[in-house]
């Protein structure tokens, strides 16, 4: 048994093999559909979160995970080293209420150990962040170095992503104007950037197919400044798209550690089908 766990909203996307460690946990969040209600545990099928939100009427809206819930997870893991792992604050509130569930935690425990990580990003940016934790505890043992090491890994990570399915951005509001039209007339795909916590939009091309390939030629050019051991790539049903970026990254930087997931039901939601998305 480890003498630390790790929890992650389930925004972030896993590797089976990191699902299956005893160490990583996951903390459902809360979706509605017009007048239905899913709890999103990494469990449910992503299938059916892509069937929901292309049948709902209006915006499918989210739910962070609720403040007692993140107080039982601290109460059946008071004698651990705690890490928290949630999605931007700047998108949900998992990261304040997982941080006003340690303040009263801690009014019982005084010393528990309890470190709450903002990934800045979603999908397989918080996925990256707990395999860095998992690295991080092998090589310090001790909550304040880990936490040191992973915000100074978070400040400069990055992920981008590229979508083909934009109905969520649509019934969101995000897709207007001209990129509204452009996209149905002439399958234009964005280019997103997480900055800062923040989702902007980094380019766009005609066809996912050029658009996969500016993605692909952004991250090469980016590795050639930036010291890279760890890169995820986590994909909606499109595995042949995170191979391609995988195949293409690793021709050039063959010593850098590749791995892909599937989206869990949340980054189903926001990435839609055939969505892609890359963190490093």
């Amino acid at each position: 048994m480890k003498d630390y766990v790790i929890l992650m909203d389930v925004v972030g996307d896993l590797t089976e093999d990191l699902l299956a460690k005893e160490e990583i946990f996951t903390i459902p969040l809360t979706m509605r559909f017009d007048d239905e209600e899913v709890v999103a545990e990494y469990s449910l099928d992503p299938q059916i979160i892509l069937q929901k939100t292309k049948e709902s009427k209006e915006c499918p809206k989210t739910s962070c995970p609720p403040i007692g819930e993140f107080v039982k997870f601290y109460e059946a893991h008071h004698d651990k080293r705690i890490y928290v792992v949630t999605l931007s604050h700047k998108l949900s509130g998992s990261f304040s209420s997982a941080n006003m569930a340690k303040e009263i935690f801690l009014e019982e425990y005084p010393d528990a150990q309890i470190s709450i990580v903002d990934s800045l990003s979603a999908s397989s940016g918080e996925g990256l962040v707990c395999q860095m934790i998992l690295q991080y505890e092998d090589l310090f043992h001790k909550l304040q170095e880990v936490e040191n090491a992973i915000n100074d890994f978070v400040s400069s990570m990055r992920t981008i992503f590229v979508l083909e399915d934009l109905t969520f951005l649509e019934k969101n509001g995000r897709l207007k104007g001209v990129m509204k039209v452009a996209s149905k007339l002439l399958s234009i795909s964005p280019i997103m950037e997480a900055q800062q916590g923040s989702i902007v939009l980094k380019d766009k091309a005609v066809g996912n197919v050029r658009a996969i390939d500016k993605m692909i030629n952004f991250i090469l050019e980016d590795l050639k400044n930036k010291k890279v051991e760890h890169l995820q790539i986590s994909h909606c049903n499109a595995l042949y798209k995170a191979n391609k970026i995988k195949e293409g990254i690793l021709s050039q930087f063959p010593d850098i550690d590749v791995i892909i997931a599937h989206t869990g039901p949340l980054a189903t939601f926001y990435a839609g089908d055939k969505g892609i998305v890359c963190s490093y």
